[in-house]
């Protein structure tokens, strides 16, 4: 799964830009009601087997489509995608291998000057987990911190919004672009805010698409 280094298709002027987040700030945006937290993991793939992958000290995080069903209607997915640590990838993965995961793909993906490294794997049951990590990306090991994740009714951790977002401006694929603008549309102006903060600090460089994004979300 390749990341575009090309900029959001969906683009606005400065000027129109600026005039309608005036608008938003003023209290004209629009916010949507937020959705009841929908936890469900692909339908082939087992609690109990993945929690046995994940001891409790390991710094991880669930991102992706799953993710997404924190902070927006569920859509379908078939495959559940974990951010770790460097530093864990190989424990991790000889822990898939000793329960019969295969290996069935390697990624490796470099967007504006971000690694994310990693592989895909299956099952014997035909179960998909994409197992991802990053060298260089200093704001992950903050993110996958116990305390900034958000932990399930069954004991896993799910990735904060605005990491979540800043992963999906990374993407930058459609499907990306329409799920920051649909979890924004959820979003207070406090939330926005802090997803700013995070961006802000963590990726000042994707400020602008941030904007832009919020800009889009107020509108549809």
């Amino acid at each position: 799964m390749a990341l575009s280094t090309r900029p959001p298709s969906r683009q606005l002027s400065k000027q129109k830009i600026g005039a309608l987040l005036k608008l938003a700030k003023r209290g004209h945006g629009k916010t949507t009601t937020r959705p009841p937290i929908i936890w469900t993991l692909p339908p082939m793939l087992s609690l109990p087997r993945l929690k046995a992958l994940l001891p409790d000290n390991l710094p991880y995080a669930i991102i992706g489509g799953i993710a997404t069903t924190f902070y927006m209607p569920a859509r379908n997915t078939q495959d559940l995608d974990l951010l770790i640590l460097a530093d864990d990838a190989e424990r991790l993965e000889q822990a898939l291998i000793k329960q019969s995961w295969t290996r069935i793909e390697n990624i490796h993906i470099c967007s504006d000057g971000v690694e994310i490294i990693g592989g895909a794997w299956r099952s014997i049951e035909g179960e998909l987990l994409d197992l991802l990590y990053t060298p260089n990306l200093a704001w992950a090991r903050t993110a996958l911190q116990p305390e900034e994740t958000i932990t399930t009714p069954d004991g896993l951790r799910v990735i904060a919004l605005p990491y979540l977002i800043l992963l999906k401006l990374l993407a930058r694929r459609n499907r990306d672009i329409l799920d920051i603008e649909e979890m924004l549309q959820y979003c207070d102006q406090q939330k926005v805010a802090d997803i700013r903060s995070v961006v802000a600090r963590s990726m000042p460089t994707f400020l602008e698409y941030l904007e832009q994004h919020i800009v889009l979300a107020q509108m549809d």
